[in-house]
């Protein structure tokens, strides 16, 4: 017996509008360039080296950090280099609290503009995170200084739900984290606790936006020891997610 498409009912104005849609120039394009970048961000974060540099003596001038006894500890840095050739096109800084040894700071990062807006940011914050789960880190804070670009990293991991946390790990290859880490804002929520029915309190004693010659934020300052930005680990999680991806879980 003979499967005629026409015995669908309304499937030719169906075909019709799909070969459209297909052929679409424009839609092409975007798809085209999503891949693009997907597959340019994939072969970025191939390309990373992770160097445990141990208690080398962080420069406090240069990343405007006041808080004692942090040292460097971890260096995640891209194989490709900037243009200039004088440093790595992208890389993260992790310090160590000397104190706690379990708490660890953003200390410096930086991304040349050649790779900005596509998604490789987030995925360097994802594998500091990671690195420092290995080291059973409690916390992963911000660092004194943010710039407002990564603060934008920041705050999108923060305005996520589960769901769309889980969702965002898949998409960018960091299954292993999936319900590893909870994003918090320790200075917000300091202040709003100690605002309340006090209104001599303000946001600058807890946090400072630092703005540029356009009246735009630069930056943002910790001015506490209530970090701006603040990953909660739990390295628990983070063991038992990699024991059920090897297939040695139950």
């Amino acid at each position: 017996m003979g499967c005629g498409t026409n015995i669908v009912p309304g499937f030719k104005e169906f075909d019709t509008q799909y070969q459209k849609d297909v052929k679409d120039p424009a839609l092409e394009m975007k798809i085209s360039s999503e891949l693009s970048k997907e597959a340019n961000a994939k072969n970025f974060m191939k390309g990373l080296k992770v160097k445990d540099v141990g208690v080398r003596k962080w420069n406090r001038d240069k990343h405007n950090y006041n808080q004692e006894g942090m040292k460097l500890a971890i260096v995640i840095e891209s194989v490709e280099t900037h243009p200039s050739g004088s440093e790595p096109a992208g890389y993260v800084e992790l310090y160590q609290d000397g104190s706690t040894y379990s708490d660890w700071s953003v200390g410096d990062i930086n991304l040349d503009a050649r790779y900005h807006n596509q998604g490789i940011g987030k995925r360097l914050y994802l594998k500091s995170i990671e690195e420092v789960l290995k080291k059973d880190g409690s916390y992963l804070s911000s660092g004194g200084m943010t710039s407002h670009m990564a603060a934008r990293v920041w705050q999108s991991l923060y305005n996520m739900n589960p769901r769309e946390q889980s969702d965002m790990l898949l998409k960018m290859g960091f299954p292993q984290l999936i319900g590893a880490f909870k994003m918090t804002m320790p200075a917000q929520e300091e202040f709003n606790i100690d605002s309340r029915g006090d209104d001599s309190v303000s946001i600058d004693e807890y946090v400072v936006e630092h703005f540029g010659k356009d009246k735009e934020v630069e930056s943002y300052e910790q001015m506490q020891s209530y970090a701006v930005w603040e990953a909660e680990l739990r390295p628990g999680q983070y063991k038992e997610n990699i024991e059920k991806l090897s297939g040695r879980g139950s």
